[in-house]
């Protein structure tokens, strides 16, 4: 799946974001499958966790990334208000 470093890249985002380490993520990948989850806690608590086999569509990959992406921006719009007078 060549996304793989994209996904990484996505989930350090919003680690980093989140004031996170990039060592809270963790990705195995196979032939048959990709598989990313994100730790908190000491990575005692599993934020979010990705699995795609090899049959997976592409329209599932893209949304799945769409969506982490809405997340991103999200996160970085919300963190640039944090201390703003309403």
């Amino acid at each position: 799946m060549e996304k793989n470093n994209v996904y990484v890249e996505v989930l350090t985002k919003i680690a980093s974001l989140m004031g996170r380490t990039k060592e809270s993520i963790q990705m195995s990948s196979s032939n048959t499958h990709t598989s990313i989850t994100m730790f908190a806690e000491n990575n005692s608590k599993i934020i979010g966790n990705w699995y795609f086999d090899a049959s997976d569509s592409k329209e599932l990959v893209d949304a799945t990334f769409n969506g982490l992406k809405a997340l991103v921006e999200s996160l970085e719009h919300n963190k640039s208000n944090d201390g703003q007078a309403a």
